[in-house]
């Protein structure tokens, strides 16, 4: 996680426990760019991880080796239906894009999305105080 990503991610946190409905996946990114290149910043893991999660079982052990205390040992989401990635290109407004059209994206050959674009194709949107 990048330093921008650790910024906003306990913001984003705060804002979900307040506005959030749904059980899903989430995976941060931030852009520093006008546009977010997919190649460089999300790895195949993490589009394969989050489409097992929206259709799949999916299972994380949570690490015993962290110093902070743990909520719970292994995280289950079963076909939960929704996962995103949650864009932000500031540290105010993030952009909830599904796995599924990001893959499809990259799939056509897109290289990067704009703030613009992602406007356009984001399930949700949430802004941070």
């Amino acid at each position: 996680m990048n330093k921008k990503e650790a910024e906003v991610t306990p913001e984003l946190e705060k804002w979900i426990r307040h506005f959030w409905k749904v059980s899903c996946p989430l995976e941060v990114k931030y852009s520093y760019a006008k546009s977010f290149n997919y190649k460089s910043h999300i790895p195949k893991h993490q589009i394969r991880n989050l489409r097992t999660a929206k259709y799949r079982t999916f299972a994380y052990k949570i690490s015993d080796m962290d110093q902070l205390q743990k909520p719970f040992d292994l995280l289950v989401y079963v076909a939960t239906g929704e996962a995103y990635f949650v864009i932000f290109w500031n540290k105010k407004i993030g952009y909830f894009i599904d796995v599924d059209i990001i893959s499809d994206e990259i799939d056509k050959g897109v290289k990067s999305i704009t703030e613009e674009h992602a406007k356009q194709i984001a399930r949700h949107k949430c802004l941070l105080q």
